[in-house]
């Protein structure tokens, strides 16, 4: 299977592949916080840049530790100016400081915390210019248990948003740990490459990746993996990424050449193995009831279908019966209930889009309820939420495909049923599902 190449978006324009603005049938909801919150509306009247340049050069170059320490004034400086505690003058300034920090230093890799610092500031300051809601910013020690959240990282700010749209707060300078996709507890890390989760305990350090009945997954160096279940500690060749939606299944996979020629699923609980076909993996699985993702190659192409673990097509790839180009999927969940899926489909240039199948077999419909999916916008399929409201990501400036004119996190009842939770502007943006692992 090909390799997901989403944080290569990060570096694209929106003139890429097929760059346009599409619409969709889902409606606005209003967000506001409840009455008595905390949360701070950040003004639409700022004049600040929305983006800093990093061109401006100066004679004596700046060592990158330093130019680290005078981001993270400027950074808690904006962030004084959002909580309304200073004066939005200096806000242009602090970009044009900003501006010649970036001009200046030395080498940047000298310290890893200089890039994620200046792109902490960048996003602060996008949220002043554009009037972004992040509510207040929280440190780590003040993040308490919640029941279910939705965290969206616009890049070094982490926002988490409640299930009834209330703004909770931001971190700033956490950031998804993009190897784990499954909903459930979140993973996070700091500047400093520190691990931390964010469940019903709050946030805090952690090692491993919690999954289903207790069982962790924790790196083993130099490169290995180790499923630690409540009896065993079993090495497993494989990564986050491979872990089912319900974290009650991991997938290893060998691969040779140009293609996987063995893939084995692992129970979490267990560590009971058994082999799967090779171009499959495990999407999710409930009690007795397996979801496969499956990309077969031929002389036509790639084939992409969900697939039950009898091996019977459940969902054919959009692809296959649309005159698209070709893809894979990239992931998928069952909901509550077990009658629908939310699957994610990868296609050409990566350009992602989130869609709806019946769980027992049938097409897959766009997020949007777009006749031609070709238009739907670039879209992510987070999760369930324990209600049984779908979590989508849409994206409000697409690198290839199509830009959605309300950007943001839906709660969707359907395809083309639904309504936006939080809406992110013109920020790039993922999200992660916290509800508790069943």
């Amino acid at each position: 299977m090909r390799r997901t190449l989403w944080l290569m978006l990060l570096t694209l324009t929106a003139v890429g592949c097929s760059g346009g603005v599409a619409g969709t049938d889902v409606t606005p909801a209003t967000t506001s916080p409840e009455p008595g919150t905390s949360s701070v509306v950040v003004s639409t009247t700022a004049t600040t840049r929305a983006s800093i340049s990093a061109t401006t050069t100066t004679s004596t170059p700046l060592d990158p530790h330093e130019a680290t320490r005078k981001l993270k004034t400027l950074v808690d400086e904006v962030e004084r100016i959002l909580a309304g505690i200073e004066s939005r003058d200096r806000l242009a300034a602090i970009a044009d400081e900003a501006d010649t920090i970036g001009g200046s230093v030395a080498d940047e890799s000298g310290d890893r915390r200089f890039g994620p610092m200046m792109e902490t500031l960048q996003v602060l300051l996008r949220a002043a210019d554009e009037g972004t809601e992040i509510g207040p910013r929280l440190e780590a020690e003040t993040v308490k248990g919640v029941d279910e959240l939705v965290a969206v990282d616009l890049r070094w700010v982490t926002v988490l948003v409640a299930m009834d749209g209330t703004v909770l707060g931001h971190l700033s300078g956490y950031t998804l740990d993009d190897r784990v996709w499954a909903p459930g507890p979140i993973a996070m890390k700091d500047m400093e490459g520190q691990r931390w989760i964010l469940d019903a305990d709050g946030l805090h350090p952690s090692e491993g990746i919690p999954l289903a009945g207790g069982s962790m997954l924790t790196e083993a160096p130099p490169d290995g993996w180790m499923l630690e279940t409540r009896d065993e500690k079993i090495p497993v060749g494989t990564d986050p990424a491979l872990i089912s939606a319900h974290r009650t299944t991991l997938t290893e996979r060998r691969w040779e050449t140009d293609r996987y020629v063995s893939s084995t699923a692992i129970d979490v609980e267990t560590g009971h193995r058994f082999e799967l076909p090779a171009e499959c993996l495990v999407a999710d699985q409930v009690a007795d009831h397996w979801w496969l993702l499956c990309l077969t190659w031929d002389e036509s192409g790639e084939y992409a279908t969900v697939r039950s673990l009898a091996d019977e097509v459940l969902v054919d790839g959009p692809s296959s019966s649309l005159d698209v180009p070709s893809g894979h999927w990239q992931y998928g969940e069952v909901s509550p209930d077990g009658t629908t899926l939310l699957l994610q489909w990868t296609g050409e240039c990566e350009i992602p889009t989130a869609f709806f199948a019946p769980a027992t077999g049938g097409d897959p419909f766009a997020y949007d309820g777009a006749e031609d999916w070709a238009d739907t916008p670039e879209s992510f399929a987070v999760g369930w939420t324990s209600e049984g409201d779908a979590v989508v990501l849409v994206w409000g400036s697409g690198a290839c495909g199509p830009a959605a004119p309300h950007p943001g996190i839906f709660l969707m009842d359907g395809p083309g049923s639904g309504s936006l939770l939080y809406e992110t502007g013109s920020a790039w943006a993922f999200a992660r599902l916290w509800r508790p692992l069943d």
